[in-house]
């Protein structure tokens, strides 16, 4: 009686099933980090996609009224990038791409406010190319009367997707993360 006595007054959890329940709440929290890592990399990349296309549709709505591509001394960010600059923020030898920063110009920007009230957002994620490292969206302005926007997005199976007012779609691909996506914008 005794024996039964004791047994039956026994309260609380075994230290075994306490470690099983540890590891199934730590296999549930690593499952839940590595998809949401996998979702916020494909909703900034979506943001940045979304954002150059429309600035694809403002080049060719200014280009039907100007008869021309908006002018850009030099290679304008897109958006508006908070640290001031887009493409290769931070250079390395042996670098990917771009051959150097990209830069807000207020000029440009006035050229495309009647057609972009407000800016489009254009994400600033950072990535890692060969050590340098790439963000955002910028425009290759060869002439007035060609055009390229280019951005970089992450290789989570996102391909570079074509846009209406775009004659081609470059894609290249600097890294095993990287990507870099360009919109040759019709010639005129």
């Amino acid at each position: 009686m005794c024996k039964k006595q004791a047994i039956s007054q026994r309260y609380g959890f075994t230290i075994v099933e306490l470690l099983i329940v540890i590891v199934v709440i730590g296999i549930l929290a690593a499952i839940t980090i590595v998809s949401f890592n996998g979702v916020t990399v494909r909703a900034e990349n979506m943001k940045t996609i979304s954002g150059v296309t429309a600035y694809a549709k403002a080049f060719s709505m200014y280009a039907i009224e100007n008869g021309s591509y908006p002018s850009a001394p030099a290679y304008p960010c897109l958006g508006s990038p908070v640290s001031g600059s887009c493409a290769r923020v931070v250079t390395v030898a042996g670098q990917c791409d771009f051959s150097g920063q990209a830069g807000v110009d207020t000029t440009f920007d006035a050229l495309l406010a009647k057609y972009l009230p407000s800016k489009p957002a254009i994400s600033e994620q950072k990535m890692n190319c060969g050590g340098s490292i790439y963000t955002g969206a910028y425009v290759n302005a060869n002439s007035t009367n060609t055009k390229q926007l280019s951005f970089v997005v992450y290789l989570n199976n996102v391909t570079c997707p074509a846009t209406a007012g775009t004659a081609t779609l470059n894609s290249t691909d600097v890294s095993s993360n990287v990507r870099i996506c360009a919109y040759n914008m019709p010639n005129l």
